[in-house]
């Protein structure tokens, strides 16, 4: 997913990406506390109902190995 067509980002809290599919993707970035930060993504124009499910896969997957690195 390193792969991108274009991207911006704004304030440093926000990224907007379009893969090369076609697809974008949302992501927010929020302060919780002084140690703790969230984010949030959505991809969006994805086609079928299948495409939705193998992306939840994929971002779940990713986050899993974020959180396995950052422990």
């Amino acid at each position: 997913m390193q792969q991108h067509l274009s991207s911006n980002c704004y304030k440093e809290k926000s990224m907007r990406i379009t893969w090369p599919d076609g697809t974008n993707v949302e992501a927010n970035f929020y302060a919780k506390d002084e140690s703790k930060s969230m984010v949030a993504v959505q991809q969006n124009k994805l086609a079928r109902p299948a495409d939705v499910a193998r992306a939840k896969e994929r971002w779940h997957g990713a986050f899993d190995r974020l959180e396995a690195l950052l422990a």
